[in-house]
Formats: structure tokens, sequence, C-alpha cells
């Protein structure tokens, strides 16, 4: 065990009493064993806190070490994030949603696979859901799709370019080694609701590239509310504002007034919030939804970028 590099899984929570306990499995269930297992909460009104308290109590002698890390007020995404990181022991740390759940094999296929020098490596995610009527899991595509896979392939200098235009990182089956934290800081909390693509951002511009792994790292849920969307709605308003001011302070000013295809597609987003937000109320019904596609296929750029 001397020679195995520790790996820190850290599991960030609020309000995911539903499926937390899945993602905590699925942590125990690593064929990988020199592990730690911080849980770190952002204030959940639920029963998260003492689900994760319970589990671990009772797990605690499967790993390493465990922790909880609990806050006293909800502090937004990246501020949790470096809450959980700063208990973080291990060479490569692991985050994920408390919803989400890791691919058993996933931490041991990856320590004994990558052999480079990085210090961000991009694995694979399958997305599911689960059916309503029989509770059973529903599994989509492998992610990143051939047009990420692609970017995660290229050099630093054209990933500092792509991420002004295209985010391109699978943030939830992402790990990364702890030295970097301590070269370049923590997530970044001015953008509360939002912690991917900041960071990803910082990293590039701070010369560390992506790497990517083709070994498949977590499964991905989606159909259900999280901080980025919400059941029966377009848009998490703070979310999308959130994205808005960073874009404007960070992106915006890098990007030519000639690049017609990423101003019409930052035209066509705003004219669809508009509407959807400001007219429609934000409701989502089979009107709505007509609309919102309607508007959507007016961006040439959002037809290039869309997922396989």
């Amino acid at each position: 065990m001397e020679n195995k590099p520790l790996v820190s899984i850290v599991v960030i929570t609020y309000n995911s009493s539903e499926y937390v306990l899945e993602t905590l499995e699925s942590a125990k269930a690593q064929t990988y064993t020199n592990i730690e297992l911080i849980v770190s909460d952002d204030c959940s009104t639920d029963e998260t806190v003492s689900i994760c308290k319970k589990w671990l109590e009772t797990n605690k002698d499967r790993f390493i070490n465990t922790i909880m890390v609990e806050a006293e007020i909800n502090s937004g995404v990246p501020a949790n994030a470096n809450r959980g990181l700063a208990e973080c022991k291990g060479e490569w740390i692991k985050f994920i949603a408390g919803d989400d759940i890791l691919v058993s094999t996933g931490i041991e296929e990856f320590v004994k696979k990558y052999e480079g020098g990085g210090d961000l490596v991009v694995c694979d995610l399958q997305r599911f859901h689960v059916d309503k009527e029989t509770g059973g899991k529903i599994y989509g595509g492998i992610y990143p799709n051939e047009k990420r896979r692609k970017m995660l392939h290229f050099d630093l200098v054209t990933q500092q370019k792509s991420i002004l235009t295209s985010f391109f990182i699978v943030t939830p089956a992402l790990l990364i080694r702890h030295r970097l934290f301590d070269e370049i800081g923590g997530y970044d909390e001015e953008y509360r609701y939002m912690e991917d693509y900041p960071f990803a951002y910082k990293c590039l511009y701070n010369n560390h590239k992506f790497d990517y792994l083709p070994i498949k790292m977590v499964y991905y849920r989606v159909g259900h509310g999280s901080i980025t969307s919400n059941v029966g709605v377009f848009y998490n308003e703070r979310f999308y504002q959130c994205r808005k001011a960073f874009l404007q302070k960070e992106i915006y000013g890098q990007i030519p007034f000639w690049n017609i295809l990423y101003w019409e597609n930052e035209w066509v987003d705003r004219v669809r919030h508009y509407i959807l937000y400001s007219i429609c109320r934000n409701k989502k019904n089979k009107y709505t939804s007509m609309i919102s596609k309607i508007i959507t296929a007016l961006s040439i750029k959002a037809w290039y970028d869309r997922e396989d």
C-alpha cells in the first residue's frame, strides 16, 4: 500500500438525501483500496448530513480516513468544494456530486493506466436517468463525445483558445492532482453558483492543460433538479446570471468582434432567456418548449456544438 498513491474522494452535497447513499456506496465499492472519503455539505436543510454521518460511522473502516465537513450557512458550490479540498491528503482528488455514482473500477483503472505527468485528467462518464414507472436505470451515451475528445488532445495553446468559445471539459469525470491547488489556489468563490468553467479557465491560463484517459469513471444522473437546472423550468436564474457575470468579466474581452459565430450565439441566448424567463415566466410546457427549440435553431454555433 505504501507504493500506491492516496486518492481523496470528495462528495459534494446540498439537499442530496434522496441520492447520496448511492454515491457513498459507490465510493465504498471501489476496487482500489488506498482511498480517503470526505463529505462536504453546504448547509443542507434536509436529512443529508445525518444520513452521511451515520453512513460514515458505519463504514469508516473501509477507508484510510473519513471526514464530514459541515457549513453553518449556504455559501455556494465553489466554497463548498474548497472546504472539502482543505481536508484532502491524497495525491489525486476526485470530486463527485452527491447524486452521481462512481464506477467501481474507475479509480483503480486510473491509477494503473495514467502514465502522464499532467495535473488534470478527464475520463469518461455515462449519463443515466431513472425510469419513473419501473425505477430502473436507463443509460445513455458515453461522454466526452468526439468533438470534446479532440479538444482534450490539443496542445496547451490550442486548449487556451478553445476554452474561450467552447467549454469542452467533462468536469464530473475529472481527476485533479493535489499539487495543482497548492500552485494556483482553489475554486473561485466569486462565482457562487458555478465552479467548473472558472476553474478550467484558471488552470489553462496558468499553463496547465487537460489530458484525456479513455476509462469510464462516473455515472452522471440527469432528469432531476440540480444547481444548474430545475424540473419544470428553463433557467435556474441565479446560475444563469452567475455564468453571465463570468463571461462578461473573463471571456468577452478576448473574443474578437469579427467572431460572428460566437456573438450570434450569445445574442440568441439572450433573446431566448428574455422570452422564456421574462415573458413566459420560466414555465416549461409543450408550448414554451416549442418556442425554445425554435429560438435555439437560430444559433449556428449551438447546432455545431450540440452533443451526439
